[in-house]
């Protein structure tokens, strides 16, 4: 099964997930992206810095530099 890793940008800063998911194909990590936008909203919602953020999806995991 594929790992798919969910990398959030909110302006300069990463938070990086270094463990990833194995999900079974881009259709469900799409889902899994979608599941966590939402939830994040709701309980966030208030930090008006999400509204700019990027959820970045990859098959590998990010390093920091």
């Amino acid at each position: 099964m594929p790992r798919f890793f969910f990398n959030t940008h909110i302006g300069d800063e990463l938070v990086s997930d270094p463990e990833g998911e194995e999900l079974r194909d881009l259709d469900r990590a799409w889902e899994v992206a979608r599941a966590m936008i939402r939830e994040l909203l709701k309980t966030e919602g208030a930090e008006r810095s999400l509204l700019s953020a990027i959820l970045d999806m990859s098959d590998e995991p990010v390093t920091k530099h």
